[in-house]
């Protein structure tokens, strides 16, 4: 019988074959694996994105749509992010992991159509049950003057409250409100992809009547392209600064074609503002908002504001020339809305558990969506249910954990979810000076006509007072009165 041996030679060579076979095989899988992981991150992205067209602003849902595609190609506009700043804030949401401190001292700067109406009532709501004093307006609480309005005074004799919270739309000036809030106030705002917020604005203030736009076709090119000619209409020149950018505009960018004016003031935004919340990423972002300033999950809980299918809008492509043509002339909104978009990524994705946290959160939300549906359902065919449901104390349990404490979600709770922000304010007043409704040096002009009208003074001496009666009973669980309640014109879009 004949030995065979493997001379040493061919031995290494094939143990160098294996291992090549061996590391070949490996990096395929692994591009298989990663290739197979990209593919359900962004079908979980787009799903997210679509929850958030769901979530905020549904009067133009399909026009929603149409834009969020073109978005697809948008180039990136490039901005140096404050990152002491931003490290800050992901400090801040690190710590709340154990314990931390509910943080209060909030300046929200309200932006139009950008769902900042959903988070201006739900820090309504957050003042109410946490007993937060708020900033008072006198009269109507929003208003687009540079704090042009005058702050709601207590009566005479009665020492005024500094607010925690403000939350109405103005046009932005760190110098004004520093003057009215706290030392060590957090500012937060919101932001919206310029496109979509143009058109949203186009069906919310009625400008295809104004600019005579034809709604059966695509509105939002024709405002753009013939934008020149527009903007010298009379009828145009209140509206300008919307037409051309209401971020810019809400958030003191002036002169917006300074441009040197306008880089000064987006470097102070990106430096003062810690972060923003993104129309596109509004469920993640009312998240962030809650760990970063130690909440429970119940103070972020809402229903949809507003559920309006007036117009639609033809479900097709922009033309990218138009696109670009607006991006000009809105420059700065487009930086505004890339700045602090990509923080807000850049923050999520640093954060532990936040998939886990945004699964527990649509649940609730989901939730607090039937049980509302149903409330407000029977709120809208007769307003005396709220005392029923008030009485057999009606609602249901809600369990966040670990990402809050248990909570019971009162049908009442329903109720101030979708009230009036003027009845709100109204409730507000009487909730931060209670000697509004009980000290004998006033005297108490009653309108009982409608609620949703301002408790406002009759004269400089704060001694006449015009008020609806109904304000001054006695307030509820939701420390709003059930005969507030129970009136139809409290109601928002109800």
């Amino acid at each position: 019988m004949k030995n065979y041996s493997v001379s040493p030679f061919y031995t290494l060579v094939l143990l160098i074959y294996t291992l090549l076979m061996i590391i070949v095989i490996g990096v395929n899988l692994s591009s298989i694996k990663v290739l197979t992981s990209c593919v359900v991150d962004t079908q979980h992205e787009d799903g997210l994105r679509e929850d958030a067209l769901k979530s905020v602003d549904h009067t133009d849902k399909n026009l929603y749509k149409h834009i969020h595609r073109s978005r697809s190609d948008e180039p990136e506009v490039k901005q140096n992010l404050n990152k002491n700043r931003q490290d800050n804030l992901i400090g801040i949401l690190a710590d709340n992991r154990t314990s931390c401190t509910p943080i209060y001292n909030i300046y929200y700067a309200k932006v139009h159509k950008a769902g900042s109406t959903t988070i201006s009532t739900m820090f309504d709501r957050l003042a109410l049950r946490h007993d937060v004093n708020i900033y008072l307006v006198e009269g109507s609480q929003d208003t687009n003057a540079r704090f042009h309005t005058r702050e709601f005074l207590p009566p005479q004799g009665v020492e005024r409250k500094q607010p925690n919270m403000f939350f109405y739309h103005q046009h932005f000036n760190h110098q004004d409100a520093a003057k009215i809030m706290q030392p060590d106030t957090h500012y937060i705002g919101s932001v919206r992809f310029p496109l979509t917020q143009l058109a949203s604005l186009v069906v919310e203030f009625q400008w295809y009547n104004k600019l005579h736009l034809n709604l059966h076709g695509d509105f939002v090119g024709q405002l753009i392209e013939n934008l020149e000619m527009i903007l010298q209409l009379p009828e145009a020149q209140s509206d300008r600064p919307y037409i051309l950018g209401s971020t810019a505009t809400d958030l003191g960018l002036y002169n917006s074609h300074n441009k040197t004016f306008a880089t000064e003031h987006l470097d102070e935004l990106a430096k003062l503002f810690e972060f923003m919340t993104v129309t596109e990423y509004f469920k993640e972002s009312l998240i962030l908002m809650r760990r970063a300033f130690c909440w429970q999950m119940k103070d972020i809980v809402y229903t949809v504001q507003r559920k309006r299918n007036i117009f639609k809008y033809d479900d097709h492509l922009l033309p990218w020339s138009l696109q670009e043509k607006h991006r000009k002339v809105s420059l700065p909104e487009y930086k505004i809305y890339n700045i602090f978009k990509d923080r807000l990524l850049n923050t999520i994705s640093q954060e532990a558990d936040f998939n886990h946290e945004m699964f527990t959160y649509e649940r609730v939300l989901k939730k607090t969506a039937s049980f509302c549906d149903v409330v407000i359902d029977k709120i809208r065919n007769n307003q005396s249910y709220v005392y029923n449901c008030s009485e057999d104390d009606i609602g249901v349990d809600v369990n966040p954990a670990p990402w809050g404490a248990p909570f019971r979600l009162h049908c009442l709770d329903c109720a101030v979810m979708r009230m009036e922000t003027n009845v709100l304010m109204n409730v507000q007043k009487i909730r931060q000076y209670p000697e509004l409704c009980t000290s004998p040096s006033i005297t108490r002009i009653n309108r009982t006509d409608v609620l949703n009208f301002d408790i406002v003074w009759r004269d400089e001496g704060r001694t006449k007072l015009l008020i609806n009666p109904k304000y001054c009973d006695p307030p509820s669980v939701v420390r709003v009165p059930l005969s507030v309640l129970a009136d139809i014109t409290a109601y928002m879009w109800l």
